[in-house]
């Protein structure tokens, strides 16, 4: 009878769980944009990125200077919504090590953050938005929670 009690008590623990379904996905400078995300075969681009991860994700990127287009945050390229309890995570694998160039003609970070009650739940961490003309100097390192 015990044992029964606890077989039972160990589903219903499994049952009533909420499911977690967010993946920690990886960037590279020597990345792909046709593989997985994984540590071991990262992605190149945020933009393949942020059309690859869902809310909730974290994205870590690896040390190094991504430049182009295809690395900067916009209304169109930009994270998923997270939620309260699960803040959608774009961080630098180093503080300060992993750096957006903008070249002084791109600007890496035009995203708005929402407005009055609209959460978009996004954590940066870590992050320098360098030489990106229109990109507030606030963006440098930030940790923006929102």
């Amino acid at each position: 009878m015990k044992l029964f009690a606890i077989i039972i008590t160990f589903w219903l623990a499994i049952l009533t769980s909420p499911p977690v379904y967010a993946f920690t996905y990886y960037m590279a400078t020597t990345g792909s944009d046709s593989v997985n995300g994984s540590q071991g075969t990262p992605w190149l681009t945020l933009r393949h990125a942020m059309t690859s991860m869902a809310g909730g994700d974290t994205l870590v990127i690896e040390d190094g200077t991504y430049v182009g287009v295809n690395n900067r945050l916009d209304q169109n390229y930009r994270p998923p919504t997270g939620t309260s309890t699960a803040y959608t995570i774009i961080k630098a694998l180093n503080d300060g090590a992993a750096t957006f160039d903008g070249e002084n003609t791109t600007t890496m970070f035009e995203v708005e953050w929402g407005s009055g009650t609209t959460n978009v739940y996004w954590q940066f961490e870590g992050i320098l938005w360098a030489r990106s003309p229109g990109t507030p100097n606030n963006e440098e390192l930030c940790r923006k929670i929102r």
